[in-house]
Order: C-alpha cells, then sequence, then structure tokens
C-alpha cells in the first residue's frame, strides 16, 4: 500500500483512477470533473494544434486546481513536417509555464 501512496502523491491524486485521454472524445469540464473528484483527468491532444492545446490547457485549470495530464501520441515524425513536434513541444511548454504561475 505505500507504494499505492507515493505514486498517488506524485501525480497530487486521491484516488488510483486515472481517465483515459481519448483523443476526439475529449472535454475540459470532464477532465476537471475527474480531477476534482480526485482522480487525474486526462485529456486527448493528438488532434489539436498547438494553439488549440493551449487553450484546452487554461480551460481545465480555470475549472480545476487539481493535477491533469494531456495526452499524446509519439509516433514517428512524417516526412516533410520536420517543424511539427517542435509545435507541439512549445504549446507543452506554454501549458507549464502558466500552470505554475
Amino acid at each position: 500500500m505505500q507504494s499505492m501512496r507515493k505514486l498517488l502523491d506524485l501525480l497530487g491524486i486521491d484516488v488510483p483512477v486515472i481517465q483515459a485521454p481519448m483523443a476526439g472524445a475529449s472535454s475540459a469540464e470532464l477532465v476537471a470533473a475527474v480531477a476534482n473528484a480526485g482522480g487525474l483527468g486526462s485529456y486527448g491532444c493528438s488532434r489539436l494544434s498547438p494553439a488549440q492545446v493551449i487553450e484546452e490547457a487554461e480551460r481545465i485549470r480555470a475549472l480545476t486546481n487539481r493535477s491533469f495530464n494531456l495526452g499524446f501520441f509519439c509516433h514517428r515524425r512524417p516526412r516533410g513536417h520536420a517543424g511539427a513536434g517542435a509545435g507541439l513541444a512549445i504549446a507543452a511548454c506554454t501549458v507549464l509555464q502558466r500552470a505554475w504561475r
């Protein structure tokens, strides 16, 4: 049980519930509801642009002060799209910076 407590503390949650980050079926309201109930709410971001990731993370943060997860698929970068990963990395850094203000 002590290892479970360590995991809960690490994730900043009260109960061992992790919402699946479902791309196309996520909402800020559902993520915040799970987080506010003590679980880890998760938003599936694989279909979002970097700007949309920031917008959704800000919506979630407005609804909860609890931990939440932004989920991404990590596939090989498509040929000819060298900057796509950089855009998401910038969005993720922006989200983190705003979360810790």
